[in-house]
């Protein structure tokens, strides 16, 4: 796998896997993904669209790579681990493991990057989601120990890659860079890793569940300013640290078990458009159903369009819905929560890659 310069962590749903497959190849080359399965109420890899796996199929052209994280699946029966051993293996998706994972899963994992089919690289997702804790380096090192073990030369058998996962970091976590970087000076260390990710969320959900409607409104990004601080520490892996976020999208969003009526219709009375600019989310919320709706997600495109860190049209196609959008134009209408969350995640993509080749 190159080296990417971006690390998305995004779920393996249709909005995400057509949002990255939609930019174009000079862009999205830069990019690597880990898809990580949300939970769900049962049978998890059965219920996955086909069209998300030929979204996610078709984004690996052109790209460093891609990995695929599974860490809420909890059905370990023949079906479902042979399934993700094909998506391990002939999807071309580098596993992942972590400490303390079902050992199924991990041998699973392990077994899949070693085959002939593999691609003879593992990942080992870390997570901090609050203090660093020695204790969870003791676990990489007993983790990483087994794995020689399993070689009769005492190596490793696979390339490893370390995804540092701190999850939601907001205005309370204001140590959030000092703890990455004590928990990179203990993990980078312990294995020659191939790559080095750290991954952050700093798209808010609760305040902006907490605006009016038809507010707007910013978030700093503390994701972007995390990574910066970990490159300027002066540590001498500093360079080698790629940045990682959950796109445009609360991290929290990923967690959440998909229930029948999250796909029946039973829509969100109010919904937003985000956009990323150089150190804020910029959002605009509006009212989603009912009377008076198109007016009000007209009006929030225009406040995006008449922002002073509005891009243009160096955004794509992000931006032609946005302005067609605005100005009720064409026939794109007003969208809905797949548009919106397409719409915000691809200007993302498109500002944080260009911003990274910088």
């Amino acid at each position: 796998m190159p080296e990417p310069l971006y690390v998305p962590v995004l779920p393996l749903k249709p909005h995400a896997a057509r949002t990255f497959a939609g930019l174009p190849p000079a862009e999205r080359r830069y990019a690597a993904p880990l898809w990580t399965l949300p939970p769900h109420e049962q049978r998890p890899l059965q219920r996955v669209p086909e069209s998300a796996l030929r979204d996610v199929a078709r984004s690996r052209r052109f790209t460093p790579g891609a990995w695929l994280d599974v860490p809420y699946l909890e059905d370990c029966t023949e079906a479902v681990t042979s399934r993700l051993h094909e998506l391990w293996t002939v999807g071309s998706l580098t596993p992942v493991t972590a400490p303390n994972r079902p050992l199924r899963l991990h041998d699973l994992a392990v077994t899949s990057a070693a085959s002939p089919c593999g691609g003879e690289r593992l990942g080992i997702r870390v997570a901090l989601p609050g203090r660093w804790d020695e204790t969870r380096a003791q676990e990489v090192a007993t983790l990483l120990a087994a794995l020689a073990r399993s070689t009769a030369t005492g190596d490793l058998p696979v390339a490893v890659d370390l995804l540092l996962d701190l999850d939601t970091v907001l205005d309370d976590r204001p140590d959030a860079g000092k703890q990455a970087l004590l928990a990179l000076d203990a993990l980078v260390p312990l294995a020659p890793w191939r790559h080095i990710a750290v991954l952050s969320g700093a798209s808010p959900k609760q305040a902006l569940r907490e605006l009016p409607l038809d507010a707007y409104d910013y978030a700093p990004r503390h994701d972007w300013a995390l990574w910066h601080e970990i490159r300027d520490a002066a540590r001498e892996y500093g360079p080698r640290v790629r940045f990682g976020d959950y796109g445009a999208l609360p991290a929290e969003d990923l967690r959440l078990v998909e229930k029948e009526n999250d796909r029946s219709g039973g829509a969100s009375e109010w919904g937003a458009i985000r956009y990323t600019t150089e150190t804020d989310f910029r959002f605009a919320k509006f009212r989603a159903r009912g009377e008076g709706r198109h007016d009000s997600i007209r009006a929030a495109a225009r406040r995006l369009l008449a922002d002073a860190d509005y891009r243009g049209r160096e955004d794509g196609w992000s931006d032609e819905w946005l302005t067609d959008c605005a100005l009720g134009a064409g026939s794109v209408g007003v969208g809905n929560a797949t548009k919106w969350n397409q719409v915000s995640n691809h200007q993302h993509f498109t500002h944080v890659i260009r911003a990274l080749r910088r």
